[in-house]
């Protein structure tokens, strides 16, 4: 199985588990994010995030961000897998395991999940670009707008083949 066919068949086992209102297709969703974050998985490769390493603004506001980079190093500031999750992020949603772990479909989709219910659905997102707004910022809520990833999930979003490639 390829690691497309791994993630497509993640998504479809998993996506009902989001909390996304009548009108936006969780499957879709997840694949949409995927395709911008990685290229469908093609490059989920660690992306580091330097507000959280030393000397940023999130490590210095925050004592687990420390804790952690006292175990992880600059591993912890990175995002992982097709959906990019940050490790800060998981570890805040209850994920005690390695950087490492975060890099499949299966090691990252229940924190991507706990993430998205928590930190935008059951905040109040009902849109696709409130979702992209959230997920790239942090919060659907503030005041940073990240137009251009925006554009890019919505036009992901819109494509009929991600799930099922001709």
């Amino acid at each position: 199985m390829s690691l497309q066919d791994d993630l497509r068949a993640v998504i479809r086992r998993e996506a009902p588990r989001l909390h996304a209102p009548a009108g936006i297709d969780p499957a879709q969703l997840l694949a949409a994010l995927a395709e911008v974050e990685s290229s469908f998985g093609l490059n989920a490769v660690p992306n580091h995030e330097p507000a959280y390493d030393e000397g940023g603004r999130y490590y210095a506001a925050a004592q687990h961000v420390r804790d952690l980079h006292k175990t992880w190093g600059s591993w912890m500031a990175c995002s992982y897998g097709p959906w990019q999750v940050l490790f800060v992020t998981a570890w805040e949603m209850g994920f005690r395991g390695t950087p490492g772990e975060l890099w499949t479909p299966s090691g990252s989709i229940e924190w991507v999940l706990r993430a998205m219910n928590a930190r935008i659905f059951d905040k109040g997102a009902t849109t696709i670009e409130q979702v992209a707004d959230g997920w790239n910022s942090g919060s659907f809520q503030d005041k940073i707008w990240p137009g251009g990833y925006v554009k890019q999930v919505g036009d992901a979003y819109a494509r009929p083949d991600l799930l099922d490639p001709t």
